[in-house]
């Protein structure tokens, strides 16, 4: 009777190595894949995270310089002040 409980026993362990060593080896891999995809998508994330950061700086600055531009372009090549300024200037006989 122990000899049929200890061969028992022997195949039982036996078997949890053929079936748990291979399953521990499929489950290492996925663990490992799912650890790849996980760093993946942080990547993913800051790389779309800082591509929208850009779009809206640039369109900010955009959106700045176009107003500087236009303010700009209406302002005449001299101001009236300076004209005014330089007239007085010449006139006054000191």
């Amino acid at each position: 009777m122990i000899q049929n409980v200890s061969r028992a026993l022997a195949e039982k362990i036996q078997s949890s190595i053929l079936t748990s060593i291979p399953l521990w080896k499929n489950q290492m891999a996925i663990a490992l894949t799912l650890q790849r995809q996980h760093k993946a998508a942080i990547a993913q994330k800051q790389v779309t995270d800082t591509t929208n950061e850009m779009l809206l700086r640039n369109s900010e600055m955009l959106r700045q310089n176009a107003n500087i531009a236009a303010q700009e372009n209406e302002r005449g090549i001299v101001d009236i002040e300076t004209l005014k300024t330089t007239q007085d200037n010449i006139i006054q006989n000191d």
